[in-house]
């Protein structure tokens, strides 16, 4: 039997999640909401930066990815209309993965964007269906999805988040800033 995924479904987990990732944001930078205009570019979040500069966050809150063991990045948004998924249209410059309860997973929207058609050609593309239409996206596991993130955070250690990219490509290691983190998901106690 299939399950037809409910936009509603989504949003209500955002918004359950949503109020956590402020407030660990918060310990470290002033935000607000996102403006309406704001939204419309797939902003859920800005953030003031260490020189004083807005950043764009985007906001994924996923209850299932610590079951299968895999994250969705949305490729297109509705098959009938062609409108494409937030990976190719939110124009935040960062997206904070909630892998829910505890563990985030900061990405650099333009590293995911490089990613996408290496995991796009390893992965495929899967889709989801609603109600008269399909979502399609990339089910990424997750420890390929630590690899391209900036940063893995957990929550309930306390950790801080940065908004700095790593220095480079090869560097494994997580901003400086005080973090108290791991670089990798479930690296320790967690299968």
């Amino acid at each position: 039997m299939k399950t037809t995924h409910e936009f509603g479904t989504s949003c209500t987990v955002e918004n359950r999640w949503a109020p956590m990732l402020d407030k660990w944001l918060a310990e470290s930078y002033s935000i607000r909401p996102a403006s309406m205009d704001e939204q419309w570019k797939g902003i859920d979040r800005v953030a003031i930066d260490e020189d004083g500069m807005p950043v764009g966050i985007d906001y994924k809150c996923d209850e299932q990815a610590r079951r299968t063991g895999r994250i969705f990045i949305e490729t297109v948004s509705n098959d009938v209309s062609g409108r494409k998924g937030w990976a190719w249209t939110s124009e935040a410059k960062w997206i904070f993965y909630l892998v829910t309860p505890d563990c985030v997973m900061a990405f650099l929207m333009s590293r995911l964007r490089k990613e996408l058609p290496g995991w796009l050609r390893r992965f495929g593309e899967r889709a989801a269906q609603n109600r008269g239409y399909r979502t399609l996206g990339v089910c990424v596991p997750l420890a390929v999805a630590q690899e391209a993130a900036e940063y893995v955070a957990r929550l309930d250690l306390g950790d801080g988040v940065v908004l700095q990219e790593r220095d480079s490509e090869e560097d494994p290691e997580p901003p400086a800033g005080g973090l108290a983190m791991q670089a990798r998901l479930f690296a320790e106690g967690e299968q």
